[in-house]
């Protein structure tokens, strides 16, 4: 998706165990800055709810911007990442 000149890639990694490397082509465009986003936890049946919060949390995630317009990204297990270029 594309917005105010921002593209957004949304990953997701469901082996539960291990992290998963993911290498993408990116034709078209030269992107400036990249950052992420990633929600995991601990354990693949976690969840929040209001009496005990938490456990699945949304942190900032650390992506190198493209270069030579390939992009790639190492995926924790059991997460989703969101990855901004711009």
């Amino acid at each position: 998706m594309v917005k105010a000149g921002v593209v957004s890639i949304t990953l997701c990694n469901l082996n539960p165990e291990k992290a998963e490397s993911i290498d993408l082509t990116l034709t078209g465009q030269e992107f400036a800055s990249a950052r992420g986003q990633v929600i995991t936890s601990p354990n693949m049946n976690d969840y929040n709810h209001f009496v005990q919060d938490g456990k699945v949390t949304l942190k900032a995630f650390d992506v190198k911007k493209p270069k030579n317009g390939k992009l790639s990204v190492e995926l924790p297990s059991k997460s989703v990442v969101l990855v901004q270029l711009k």
